[in-house]
């Protein structure tokens, strides 16, 4: 994953040393979209938003200290493996612990501007 050093985000993974990476289904976008990637965590609770104003289920992550979004069709909860400057942002590599979802579900995966 790529991210800014101000980012919230970023100062969480370094804080906790653990983070989750969803893929999601196309039911989800605009939420991601407006809710995870539009809003700062420093000023609301997105987990919240998404459960209260989109419906969206919230649970605990199964390993980790965070929470996740079951619906998603992969998750995997990650321990900080390493992180490195690219530019202006930090790749942030991380060690799966632990993976599931419903794989019967097809992710939204965009490849080069194409979605699928």
């Amino acid at each position: 994953m790529l991210y800014t050093e101000s980012g919230e985000p970023f100062e969480l993974i370094l804080d906790y040393k653990e983070f989750a990476v969803h893929l999601i289904l196309e039911d989800l976008f605009k939420v991601a979209l407006a809710v995870f990637g539009g809003m700062s965590g420093r000023k609301v609770n997105k987990f919240r938003i998404a459960r209260e104003k989109y419906g969206v289920r919230v649970s605990k992550a199964k390993k980790i200290r965070a929470l996740v979004l079951p619906e998603a069709p992969l998750i995997l909860e990650c321990k900080l493996h390493s992180y490195h400057i690219i530019g202006d942002h930090y790749l942030i590599v991380g060690d799966p612990i632990e993976v599931y979802g419903d794989l019967k579900k097809e992710p939204l995966v965009y490849f080069m501007g194409e979605g699928s």
